[in-house]
């Protein structure tokens, strides 16, 4: 997880040893399991949430191996399936996999 991802606008995601930091938003903070998540794993997805959570509903990491899609998505996943990715919301969690734009890939 560890690195540099980035979506299709490019912004970009730094990871380093469970910190986050974001070009997109003026957020920087560490990921914790749970928090404004349901829970650790849910829908095939990974989820993790930011802290210190921003106002007002908070951050939400969803992380989505390559082969795999959550499935309470309300349509298909437009993400690139073929690759790992992390996707982003405040709201609307894992429905944002329907936009193609919201996935991040890692570049290095």
């Amino acid at each position: 997880m560890n690195g540099t991802w980035r979506n299709s606008r490019g912004d970009l995601l730094v990871f380093d040893n469970g910190n986050c930091s974001s070009n997109a938003w003026s957020w920087s903070g560490n990921l914790i399991v749970g928090g404004s998540v349901p829970k650790m794993f849910y829908d095939n997805i990974a989820w993790a949430s930011g802290n210190p959570a921003p106002q007002p509903d908070g951050i939400g990491f969803m992380f989505a191996p390559a082969g795999i899609s959550p499935q309470n998505i309300g349509g298909v996943d437009k993400t690139d399936t073929s690759k790992d990715r992390i996707v982003v919301a405040n709201n609307g969690g894992q429905t944002n996999f329907a936009v193609s734009d919201c996935a991040y890939y890692k570049i290095k």
